[in-house]
């Protein structure tokens, strides 16, 4: 959900694995998590909560990649790479987040996760970088 098709979500996700190896960072997939990719939310935090629930357009994107070089910042407990702290330190994908918020007319950034993360055992829709 939140792409006008299958070609534009793959080129959503073409142009985050190429944002993510400009960054200098091997990943070897990326993907879309939580309401975009289940419809409903699984968090315990918002009950009732589904995409778009609020009007067209106003569910954010949960974009991700995974990777398990050392990055520039430090990962949570769980394994995560927050978004904010991603934008900070590599502006490559910055400019990925910007360009696609702007094509998606809504909120799309990209955390990380290592490949170890217990959240990839949450359902996702997952793309495959042809250069990993």
């Amino acid at each position: 959900m939140g792409f006008r098709d299958k070609e534009q979500f793959e080129q959503c996700m073409q142009s985050l694995c190429a944002a993510v190896a400009n960054s200098g960072i091997s990943c070897s997939s990326v993907g879309v998590r939580g309401t975009a990719a289940t419809f409903n939310s699984n968090n315990p935090n918002k009950p009732g909560h589904y995409f778009d629930k609020k009007g067209k357009g106003t569910s954010d994107l949960d974009v991700f990649f995974v990777t398990d070089k050392r990055l520039a910042c430090a990962p949570s407990a769980a394994k995560f790479f927050h978004p904010d702290k991603i934008e900070s330190n590599y502006p490559k994908i910055a400019e990925w987040s910007e360009e696609w918020t702007g094509t998606l007319k809504r909120e799309t950034t990209a955390g990380a996760f290592k490949s170890s993360a217990p959240a990839l055992d949450e359902d996702h829709i997952a793309y495959t970088c042809e250069d990993s």
